[in-house]
């Protein structure tokens, strides 16, 4: 039941920061870019012509877009009951928590009430998939 609850929580907290403004310069909300906006900015380096300025920010710019896939990926495992697949995308989610870190370290002062919620949902989702097998750890801790 509670794994249930922190599952619904983090994909309800995901699915509402595609909405949100993520970033102060956009021009949809108030001059302000939403989620699913930002998503299509982060993989601009696939199809924009010539080379980025940076190489190494827009490998890890499309490599954050990718994160989200971890989710969708996550309702097929979910359906499927297949647990161990399900826990697999929990420690990508948690691997996803840190590399999608990278937009706080690089321009804190722009990101907005959106981009938490979306980089805080991978951290929920994650400990929602792991829940069981950390369940089981503590039990035999205790034991």
């Amino acid at each position: 039941m509670r794994r249930k609850l922190v599952m619904r929580i983090g994909s309800l907290w995901f699915g509402i920061a595609w909405f949100l403004p993520v970033h102060k310069n956009g021009k949809t909300l108030s001059e302000t870019l939403p989620g699913r906006e930002a998503f299509l900015v982060a993989l601009s380096p696939v199809w924009e012509k010539g080379n980025p300025s940076h190489l190494y920010d827009a490998v890890l710019s499309v490599a954050s877009a990718m994160t989200n896939l971890f989710i969708v990926a996550l309702a097929f495992a979910w359906r499927r009951g297949n647990e161990h697949f399900v826990q697999l995308v929990g420690w990508a989610c948690m691997i996803s928590l840190g590399l999608n870190a990278g937009w706080f370290f690089n321009d804190r002062s722009a990101l907005r009430v959106g981009y938490f919620l979306w980089w805080l949902s991978f951290g929920i989702i994650g400990v929602g998939c792991l829940l069981p097998s950390l369940e089981r750890e503590g039990r035999a801790d205790e034991g």
